[in-house]
């Protein structure tokens, strides 16, 4: 085995957050990788009626689960899903539960959060904040603890400055937002109302997203030094580049939406600064490898903190504080942590990004939302009515540009 598998040998994790896009990706890459993993412990609510366990059927029937079926059908028995719920105290977890991971986990992965950049606060908070306070707490607990990480965002302030490998002063304590949040409950206040009160609130910050999880950072540097912590950091993740599957992707949010209006032929324009040659964004296969790697450095004593109108209208100002704004960020040790590996292990966990083909990675982010998302099978047929789509609404833009300079010409014209 490689040095990154034998750390692994026969270790239990714990994850939060392990159904989500990035987390399925994750989820697959432990198992696939690392043969001689012992139990992955995955925290799972029920939900629409559905047990955990059906949630977790479904959830391995999806295509990003196929090589690994193959390879090993029987693979779901070291995934033994866990009832809970990060909003809840105690993670939601039964007394037998916790027993479970006092006693077996030693590795624990939190990245359970709400990544929708407007969500209420009441939303956020108690998925992205207060849920941070609650594993500090299971982690004082475990017998085996070697490594935990908090996944978080590259994002973590605004881009007036360069964003270092460190963590920033609060904008807000846990009790301070968690009684802001009983006030804006008590007084009733109207989605509007809520909206303007919260803007007030954020000041420089950009969305709720980036406010809780800043704030969530710093509960971990004040409440967590002796714990052996570490913060995961990354900026946008687009479809899979490589592994399992080239462009899989399985969220209508965020950027998808650009990929599949691009796709579908209605999104012509993209709100970026001018002649811009920077794109903040990693594949998702590449940030979980980083992120495997990043643990097996920290037990090594290396890495204390590893830091990494309409619907348009809606997106494009959700998103605009990430594709407008330009950033410096310090990577010096995931820079140093590629070199640490030997030759196998960067044959398994690819994630250095110098020689990535980006035309390559669009291409099949564009292709893997239409895809996995849409379920388009990127037929010839659908293509032309793509490019139809596209040249129709390019042919009315340029139209309605050509009626208003000829009004704007005949009103000045009758003026003068």
């Amino acid at each position: 085995m490689s040095q990154i598998q034998e750390f692994y040998n026969d270790r239990s994790i714990f994850i939060t957050g392990g159904t989500g896009f990035m987390g399925k990706i994750l989820l697959e890459k432990l198992v696939r990788s690392l043969p001689k993993l012992k139990n992955i412990y995955l925290l799972i609510r029920p939900k629409k009626g559905k047990k955990i366990q059906e949630r977790l059927d479904e959830f391995f029937k999806l295509e990003i689960f196929n090589p690994l079926r193959e390879k090993n059908p029987f693979f779901g028995k070291k995934i033994i899903p866990l009832s809970g719920d990060v909003r809840k105290l105690g993670l939601g977890l039964s007394d037998e539960d916790r027993e479970t991971l006092i006693k077996e986990v030693s590795i624990v992965i939190h990245a359970a959060a709400t990544t929708k950049f407007d969500e209420p606060l009441k939303v956020a908070v108690p998925i992205n904040v207060n849920s941070v306070l609650e594993i500090i707490k299971l982690c004082r607990e475990l017998k085996k603890l070697k490594v935990a990480v908090y996944v978080s965002t590259a994002f973590i302030r605004d881009n007036s400055c360069a964003i270092e490998e460190k963590i920033y002063p609060l904008p807000m304590t846990h009790e301070e937002v968690n009684n802001t949040i009983e006030i804006i409950n008590r007084r009733k206040l109207s989605k509007r109302d809520e909206e303007q009160f919260t803007r007030l609130l954020l000041g420089n910050c950009p969305n709720t997203y980036i406010f809780t999880k800043s704030i969530a950072e710093g509960i971990l540097n004040e409440k967590a030094r002796d714990l052996p912590f570490f913060v995961f950091r990354f900026p946008i993740a687009s479809a899979t580049y490589k592994e399992p599957v080239t462009g899989w992707v399985d969220t209508i949010q965020g950027f998808n939406q650009l990929m599949m209006g691009l796709g579908l032929g209605v999104i012509r324009t993209l709100l970026c600064p001018d002649k811009t040659e920077v794109m903040y964004m990693v594949p998702a296969d590449f940030a979980c490898n980083a992120l495997i790697a990043s643990i097996w450095d920290t037990e090594n004593g290396r890495i204390r903190f590893y830091k990494i109108y309409k619907k348009g209208v809606k997106f494009f100002k959700s998103t605009e504080f990430f594709s407008m704004g330009t950033w410096t960020f310090e990577n010096k040790r995931i820079e140093l942590l590629w070199e640490k590996l030997s030759n196998e292990d960067k044959e398994l966990f690819p994630f250095d990004m110098k020689n990535i083909v980006w035309s390559d990675v669009i291409l099949e982010y564009w292709k893997g939302v239409l895809k996995y998302i849409l379920k388009d099978d990127f037929t010839p047929e659908n293509r032309r009515q793509a490019k139809r789509r596209y040249y129709f609404l390019l042919l009315l833009h340029r139209t309605i540009q050509t009626l208003f300079a000829a009004f704007l010409f005949w009103f000045l014209w009758k003026l003068f």
